[in-house]
């Protein structure tokens, strides 16, 4: 008996040893079971419909599809084996599109996509986010102004049935500047007190920590990169925060290369407001990489950036004194 509570209390203290990141990064599959149960619900509700529009069958089973509106409600529509529903609509850059099936009158087991106007990026894509099987891709913040392309796909290659679509896009009040993508086109990042926001959606994934980095995590998501030029002795405390879902990670590299991350900061969740304070030991300039894991979001960065005291080159004030002589 003494053996086993022994042997039980071993594991225990295992168990709480074990880092608290281990599970932190393994995704949420969906069941599907439990998916179908949701009640079917009204995801244009609250906002304007302009029109119920039929589906083209000649012209949207290829892309971009056939023409829709922000509003418009796609329906009656349907999917056969092995087919796929394109329709293309037109947003201003800012707003906030929402893009998703419903059941008419019952739902089916679709898969949607958002892609840019010749459907050579994939924008976004979601499985069962919707009402039971449905899908649902939801507040994607439009980067550009122009053609936006939508597809409507069965889950499987079998999959058959009717569905209704809807596309709405709501502004946002924010443009936001396109900041730094990579090390090379890196946004200086100007002294003093730091008080930036933008939306990583338009950023793509450059940097990605391994697990053993200085953050303890991969961030296998969107990223932004500021450039931080300092004295010996300058300092960073800086807090960074994604609007959920997003999952924020930032981190601090001398060159880019993730062997030579100094000091890096992945301690909360979805929503959660992450801190990193460092103090530069030499002269140089330095990589701050806001990076993210999971989805795409709004996020802030605020606090203080100290570049250290500069030194005066005394040969070039001896100059300058000369010429008042």
């Amino acid at each position: 008996m003494r053996t086993r509570i022994a042997i039980a209390v071993g594991l225990v203290l295992v168990l709480a040893a074990l880092p608290a990141f281990a599970g932190k990064e393994e995704p949420i599959v969906p069941d599907k079971d439990r998916e179908i149960g949701e009640p079917y619900w009204n995801p244009m509700s609250g906002i304007g419909i302009l029109a119920d529009v039929a589906e083209n069958e000649t012209v949207n089973n290829a892309c971009p599809g056939q023409p829709f509106n922000c509003g418009d409600v796609l329906r009656p529509a349907g999917i056969t084996a092995g087919d796929a529903d394109y329709i293309y609509f037109t947003v201003n850059a800012g707003d906030f599109i929402t893009f998703g099936t419903d059941g008419d009158p019952t739902v089916m087991d679709t898969k949607v996509y958002l892609y840019n106007a010749d459907c050579s990026v994939q924008l976004a894509y979601d499985d069962d986010g919707g009402p039971g099987l449905a899908s649902l891709i939801t507040n994607y913040y439009a980067c550009y102004t122009g053609v936006y392309v939508g597809k409507i796909i069965g889950y499987g290659t079998t999959t058959t049935g009717t569905y209704k679509a809807f596309v709405t896009c709501v502004p946002s009040g924010n443009v936001y500047p396109a900041y730094g993508e990579t090390c090379a086109l890196a946004t200086p990042l100007p002294c003093g007190n730091v008080n930036v926001a933008g939306n990583n959606t338009c950023n793509a994934n450059n940097y990605t920590p391994p697990p053993t980095s200085c953050t303890g995590y991969s961030a296998a998501g969107k990223d932004v990169v500021f450039s931080l030029t300092v004295a010996a002795g300058g300092f960073v405390n800086l807090s960074y925060q994604l609007v959920s879902p997003g999952d924020a990670s930032f981190y601090i590299y001398d060159t880019c290369d993730p062997q030579h991350c100094l000091v890096g900061a992945d301690a909360t969740y979805s929503g959660g407001i992450e801190t990193l304070n460092y103090t530069f030991a030499a002269a140089g300039t330095y990589y701050l990489i806001l990076d993210s894991y999971g989805a795409s979001s709004n996020w802030t960065l605020t606090g203080m950036f100290d570049c250290g005291t500069v030194g005066v080159d005394p040969s070039t004030w001896t100059n300058m004194k000369s010429l008042y002589r």
